[in-house]
């Protein structure tokens, strides 16, 4: 497993490179290293067979957000997860806009994360695995 906050949307190049193991050479991230610090595509790879927690539980979709600011509202925080060797169950539910502001307001706070009720300007994230049998046998 691996989580944290990437600081990277879900179409950038860091989260295709952990999802995907590589990064295609047309990707829009690479046309912004104009001083050519990025190695080749070809070197930017892994053998991991990772995928996201939430995206997989979500049938494909990455929470709307996990970091609430006043200047920014979007997805930056993951759990990445070995696929053949467990498999994600469930996932702690996240807010809709809607709901947050709705929350927000309610506790008298402006519209933005830190607030009260949220220590962090990212909200938490929370799996539960089953371990796949590691002899192959298909059960959990």
């Amino acid at each position: 497993m691996l989580g944290g906050d990437f600081n990277s949307e879900p179409k950038s190049s860091v989260h295709d490179l952990l999802g995907t193991a590589s990064v295609r050479p047309n990707h829009p991230d690479l046309q912004k290293d104009v001083v050519g610090i990025l190695p080749s595509t070809n070197k930017l790879t892994h053998t991991l067979p990772l995928r996201s927690a939430y995206a997989v539980v979500r049938g494909g979709q990455e929470p709307p957000f996990t970091n609430y600011t006043g200047h920014y509202v979007g997805t930056l925080d993951y759990i990445w997860f070995t696929a053949d060797r467990l498999v994600p169950m469930a996932v702690l539910d996240t807010y809709t806009k809607e709901e947050m502001e709705a929350t927000l307001v309610a506790s008298g706070g402006n519209l933005a994360l830190p607030a009260p009720q949220f220590p962090s300007d990212h909200l938490s994230l929370c799996c539960d695995f089953a371990l796949l049998d590691p002899r192959g046998a298909g059960g959990r």
